[in-house]
């Protein structure tokens, strides 16, 4: 594992898709390498620094045939918030499942199926996912705030 820095003069910047104009993300790699029969499946996480209390956890599997270059088959992001001293996960996309769904941890743990959004390629999938926590990241923290003081 590595740790890689995006250090752009203003802080903020486009880096690998995801757009953030507060600090400056801080990119962690793991390569997993997990053979299957006559074919490879590579993994790639990593995790987006928001800030010192935020932070988004990718989860990228790559299907790779022989000869065929890797194509991005499964995904899951992760926004988690360190709130009252530990690391929460808020919301969640995925369809590590069979099945895109949302995972909003405020209201419940159980997934939303998206299913609209299911004939979209998986890679559009991925960045539809990644632009709603780059939008959203702050009012979902909030609403997990509120969550845990009504508890």
């Amino acid at each position: 594992m590595h740790g890689r820095r995006n250090d752009n003069a203003a802080g903020q910047g486009r880096t690998n898709g995801w757009l953030f104009t507060e600090g400056r993300p801080t990119f962690m790699y793991m390569d997993i390498l997990c053979p299957f029969g006559y074919e490879m499946s590579k993994r790639k996480t990593y995790k987006i620094f928001l800030s010192l209390e935020d932070r988004i956890d990718a989860d990228l599997e790559f299907d790779k045939d022989p000869g065929r270059r890797p194509r991005l088959a499964r995904f899951a992001v992760t926004y988690s918030a360190r709130i009252e001293g530990r690391w929460r996960e808020v919301v969640r996309y995925d369809n590590f499942h069979g099945y895109l769904h949302r995972q909003r941890f405020w209201r419940t743990r159980e997934p939303e199926p998206l299913s609209a959004l299911e004939r979209l390629p998986i890679p559009d999938l991925l960045d539809v996912c990644r632009q709603d926590l780059a939008r959203h990241w702050q009012r979902y923290r909030s609403l997990m705030e509120s969550m845990l003081k009504e508890e």
